[in-house]
């Protein structure tokens, strides 16, 4: 039993099925095989008899036109013998009954159909005359029915299992399986236009119940992907918000934490500043007036050398003083293009000697809350680093002449219903350094690679961009080069 239930689960449906409808056929017409069979035997049998009795009837009362007669289908025995076969219990009764026929019923071995002898007591002549029926007919008639019935039930199996497996059973059972199986496969391989079941095919039963529940539930998991997915973007975007506002959390944390120590570092700038500029001044002016009275040219080159010191150290001076200094500046709606344009005139002529350009992408209508001149002072300082860069880039390639590009974009961004404006200024020198990136806005930290670097620029920009309550982001591009982001307000 066990191995009969293996052996239908590893079938198609298909296929269980033939086996079931085609056992099922063969039991119903073996069945009614046998259940008609006897009933036409005795048809065949009350045939037989009909016959005999109407033979009978004519037996007597035409004896003389019987005898007449010759057919296959009877045979008239002589007076010999008919004694032989006639019993004192027939004698007895057919001389009680002059002209009747007595009717005897024999049954032939392995047959169902009896035969019969008509006997009858010829007065006239004093003998016995006898008509034996012929079965054989009808024996052949039972087989005949038989037959008939074997193939008329054969030929109804037939038709019931093509009916069944051309019409029937295709259009309800094996087609919307078939609907099933293809919309799953759909499901599956996320073919979205093929995953349901068409309505036309849903029938009123319990396999189009199954094909309706099945559509309710993709409608419903897809219903909800779309939830999940909708759901999912809301978090990256705020996760993507809150990633921006701790990193303003966090740059406002460092600014607070280091504000203390650059007010120090500035009282101490200017106390530095102040006690140096004196004697630089007497020192400066001396050598002045050596070099003019001075007729060696050896001497000259010397105090020429000294001067250049001088003025280094009066730069890092000034430097100092400016970083120290705190000023009050006046806010105003400055449009950031001509500003850039302006500030990369200044910044160009340390770029003279060099193959340099400015693609300046901002648009005519960038406007910020700020204070042009300090604002000119920082981007003159980020031109100046990418023209450093540049040129550094150049000595480190052993290049003849600088050459490369500086690029200024700008994005308007709407964070918490403020308006701000993102300036990226792009140069394709040799970038930041990666030990001193996270430092880079600290003062006295340069990534120069002469002596003309004081560290302060920097540190000064992002202070200016600070004090007008922007954001300044130094990185290095993915292709080369230094880039600075900075994000000032624009006017409501």
């Amino acid at each position: 039993m066990k191995l009969h239930s293996k052996f239908l689960a590893g079938l198609p449906i298909r296929r269980k099925l033939i086996v079931f409808h085609n056992l099922f056929f063969l039991i119903l017409v073996l069945s009614l095989y046998i259940a008609l069979r006897t009933p036409l035997t005795q048809i065949a049998a009350r045939s037989a008899q009909q016959e005999a009795e109407l033979m009978a009837q004519i037996f007597e009362r035409y004896p003389g036109a019987v005898r007449s007669v010759q057919s296959d289908r009877f045979t008239i025995l002589d007076s010999k013998d008919a004694e032989l076969i006639i019993t004192p219990e027939m004698r007895g009764w057919l001389n009680s009954n002059p002209g009747r026929v007595w009717r005897d019923r024999v049954m032939i071995a392995s047959s169902a159909i009896p035969t019969f002898r008509l006997i009858r007591f010829d007065t006239n002549d004093n003998s016995f005359q006898v008509i034996a029926l012929n079965a054989e007919q009808y024996i052949q008639l039972s087989r005949r029915l038989r037959w008939m019935l074997g193939l008329a039930l054969l030929a109804v199996y037939a038709l019931a299992v093509i009916a069944l497996e051309m019409f029937i059973l295709p259009r309800y059972v094996y087609h919307p399986i078939q609907r099933i199986l293809r919309a799953d496969e759909a499901l599956q391989s996320d073919a979205i236009a093929h995953e349901l079941i068409e309505n036309r095919y849903i029938s009123g039963d319990e396999l189009g119940q199954i094909m309706a529940s099945r559509n309710a539930t993709v409608k419903l998991l897809r219903q909800h992907e779309g939830e999940l997915k909708n759901a999912l973007g809301q978090v990256e975007e705020m996760a993507n918000d809150l990633k921006r506002k701790n990193h303003l959390l966090e740059t406002a944390k460092q600014n607070l934490a280091s504000q203390d120590r650059l007010v120090s570092l500035g009282l101490m700038s200017a106390g530095v500043a102040h006690e140096i500029n004196t004697p630089l001044a007497v020192l400066h002016g001396s050598l002045e007036k050596m070099i003019e009275t001075c007729d060696q040219p050896t001497n000259e080159d010397r105090l020429q050398r000294m001067l250049r010191v001088t003025e280094r150290l009066r730069g890092i001076s000034e430097s100092l003083t400016d970083f120290a200094r705190a000023r009050t500046q006046t806010m105003e709606a400055v449009k950031i293009k001509p500003l850039l344009d302006e500030a990369w005139s200044l910044a160009s002529i340390e770029a003279r000697h060099l193959q340099l350009e400015l693609i300046n992408r901002a648009e005519n209508t960038d406007v910020v809350i700020g204070n042009a001149g300090r604002l000119m002072q920082v981007f003159v300082n980020l031109f100046k680093n990418g023209v450093y860069a540049i040129k550094d880039g150049a000595k480190a390639s052993q290049a003849a002449k600088g050459s490369g590009k500086l690029c200024v974009h700008t994005e308007r961004i709407n964070q918490d219903g403020k308006l701000w404006l993102q300036i990226t200024i792009e140069d394709t020198g040799a970038g930041i350094p990666p030990e001193i990136l996270p430092r880079i806005f600290e003062p006295f930290v340069t990534s120069r690679l002469d002596a003309n670097g004081t560290g302060l620029g920097l540190a000064v920009t992002a202070g200016i961009i600070d004090q007008h309550g922007g954001l300044i982001v130094a990185n290095n591009r993915a292709e080369g080069g230094a880039k600075f982001e900075i994000t000032l307000p624009m006017p409501a």
